[in-house]
């Protein structure tokens, strides 16, 4: 289990009572704050030449703790910021932007570090935290959000949430559907370097230009969404989306050809950032703003359990083989879509 995701399983709960309970700016600044601290110690490790593995994965896991708390901070700021009606394009330019920083942040970061070295990058890794720091002060809410009142039950306050969840079906099944789905979403990038060297027979420049692929496909989602006025029968759509996610990991499972390879990973992300985008935006437009925050950790609750996917998928592909591994996730995918389709009829309503 990475750095990467141990902490969501950990402090993703946590952080949703926060978002809901104290004001979200506030989370962020400190966030960012303890971000830039952790950074600058790697900057100076780096440059003095002290940085040791340990530092790195010590860090790693301390910034992703940040991460997993000011997520749902940050995802539950968007309905205050946008008026109702345009929930799902805040979400869809939210999530077009950092699917774009996925397509656009590794190739400048080669570039940085070629040119001014690993501190280098850090370096302005951290600047590009302060700038959301100066930031926050200057953006103002349109939606103000019902104050809660402040306890430390944490275990009362997801007990609440999960309540509220069970006793509404259409929250329900949205939630069901995000956290199946959830499970083996990750697949393709876990797999990516085992299937460009021993599929594709390519080199780290493959990998690289096929990675984009994925995000892509999830930057041209998030941008047709958020320019469409008003999305109608999201249910329908996300139930169409998780079928989608399967169809392309078949299909990605069956290429040995590098332009295939990436259609279907176009595919994937198209479906993937539709997903995303519409899971989470039923999810605001059918949770009050009181649980936004809590409801949004559930969702970085599920990012964690990917780990878990993660593992299974790569031991089925060291015990067969990577192509059967992920058409085996493909599989998943549609059989969630599908179930959800006859099981939780209520999607297909919303």
């Amino acid at each position: 289990m990475s750095t990467n995701t141990l902490p969501f399983l950990v402090f993703a709960l946590p952080g949703g009572i926060f978002a809901d309970q104290f004001n979200k700016r506030t989370i962020i600044l400190i966030s960012r704050s303890l971000t830039i601290f952790l950074v600058t110690i790697l900057v100076i490790l780096t440059s003095t030449n002290f940085l040791q593995v340990w530092h790195i994965f010590t860090i790693a896991l301390l910034i992703s703790s940040l991460d997993a708390i000011d997520i749902p901070a940050r995802q539950s700021l968007i309905p205050e910021l946008v008026p109702e009606h345009a929930i799902v394009s805040g979400i869809s330019f939210a999530t077009g932007l950092f699917h774009g920083g996925r397509i656009i942040g590794p190739a400048i970061a080669g570039v940085i570090i070629s040119k001014i070295g690993e501190s280098g990058a850090f370096a302005i890794f951290a600047v590009a935290n302060l700038i959301l720091i100066i930031c926050l002060p200057f953006i103002t809410s349109i939606n103000q959000p019902i104050k809660q009142p402040k306890r430390w039950a944490i275990h009362k306050d997801i007990l609440e949430a999960l309540n509220y969840i069970r006793s509404n079906k259409n929250t329900l099944s949205v939630s069901l559907l995000a956290v199946s789905a959830y499970f083996f979403i990750m697949t393709p990038m876990s797999l990516l370097p085992d299937f460009i060297r021993n599929v594709l027979m390519m080199d780290s420049i493959g990998l690289g230009n096929l990675a984009t692929g994925q995000g892509v496909g999830a930057l041209i989602a998030g941008l047709l969404i958020a320019i469409s006025r008003n999305v109608k029968q999201k249910g329908r759509l996300v139930l169409f989306a998780c079928f989608g996610l399967g169809i392309s990991l078949l299909l990605f499972s069956q290429t040995t050809n590098f332009i295939f390879a990436y259609i279907s990973l176009v595919i994937f992300g198209f479906a993937l950032g539709s997903f995303s985008t519409l899971t989470m935006s039923l999810l605001f437009e059918l949770v009050p703003n009181s649980f936004h925050g809590r409801v949004m950790s559930l969702v970085v609750l599920c990012w964690g359990f990917t780990a878990f996917g993660n593992i299974l998928t790569g031991f089925i592909a060291e015990q067969f083989s990577t192509p059967l591994s992920i058409a085996i996730a493909g599989t998943y995918m549609c059989i969630c879509g599908i179930s959800a389709y006859i099981f939780l009829p209520s999607l297909k309503n919303i």
